[in-house]
């Protein structure tokens, strides 16, 4: 399957997108351009997700177990 995946920063001053076909490998890619973008000092980190099977799972290896997650925003 192929896994997409965007990271901005509030104001939208950086953005970053990435394609991968291994959702793991993809996520961890995710994590250095998360951190790439100055945001590794945040309160709250949100994900929005189409409800994928194991995405929320594989964000909150990567990047943070307490991450928040929205499902199916349009």
């Amino acid at each position: 399957m192929l896994y997409t995946a965007v990271v901005y920063t509030p104001g939208k001053k950086h953005h970053r997108y990435l394609v991968g076909f291994e959702l793991d490998v993809l996520a961890e890619q995710l994590r250095s351009q998360v951190r790439a973008c100055g945001l590794k000092d945040v309160g709250q980190l949100v994900a929005i997700t189409d409800g994928g099977n194991g995405l929320e799972q594989a964000l909150q290896r990567h990047l943070s177990d307490n991450l928040a997650t929205v499902l199916d925003w349009v």
